[in-house]
């Protein structure tokens, strides 16, 4: 049987873990690579997006149930376009090389 959905989450149009959404209507990959971005400061991500507490902890707690496919569509949506990037056979590999290009 599966586990009811936190009251502060809603499915996206396709009902797939990487289409998630918060109430808000950020989807939950988006908040997760900005929490990547900011160092993994809850607080950053809260503020970023004028986020109720509750609502990010619900984000977070999803991720971390359905963290492969979420890192797997983060890494798809910044997948490098042009170049071949050697070395980059793990997510922290790649979450560390996406890190560096913001920089």
């Amino acid at each position: 049987m599966a586990k009811p959905l936190d009251p502060h989450l809603l499915p996206g149009p396709h009902d797939t873990a990487s289409d998630m959404h918060v109430q808000s209507g950020y989807p939950i990959w988006n908040l997760i690579a900005d929490w990547m971005s900011q160092e993994y400061r809850d607080e950053a991500v809260i503020a970023n997006y004028a986020l109720d507490p509750a609502e990010w902890g619900a984000a977070k707690a999803f991720y971390l149930d359905h963290k492969a496919v979420i890192d797997a569509r983060i890494i798809l949506n910044q997948e490098p376009v042009g170049d071949l990037v050697e070395g980059l056979n793990t997510p922290e590999a790649f979450f560390a090389w996406a890190l560096k290009q913001g920089e």
